[in-house]
C-alpha cells in the first residue's frame, strides 16, 4: 500500500503536496487501511478493498481519472 501511494504522488507531481516525506505517506497509508480493515483483523481483503473503493467518494472520483471509456 505505501508502494501504491507513493506511486500516486509521483504521479501527481509536486503540485498536490510540495512537501510528501516518507512520514506523511505512511499516515495516509495507516489512515487509509485503517479505513479498508473492516472487520478490524489486520488484514485488507480483496472484498473488504472493493467494498471501500465503491463506497468511498473521494476514492470512487480519483478512480474516475483512469476511465479510458469516455
Amino acid at each position: 500500500m505505501t508502494d501504491i501511494v507513493t506511486a500516486i504522488y509521483d504521479l501527481m507531481g509536486k503540485l498536490a503536496e510540495p512537501c510528501i516525506d516518507e512520514d506523511t505517506v505512511k499516515e495516509k497509508v495507516d489512515k487509509i487501511f485503517r479505513k479498508m480493515d473492516t472487520n478490524k483483523d489486520g488484514v485488507v481483503t480483496f472484498e473488504e478493498f472493493l467494498e471501500c473503493c465503491h463506497k468511498d467518494k473521494d476514492i470512487s472520483t480519483s478512480m474516475a481519472v483512469f476511465d479510458s471509456s469516455i
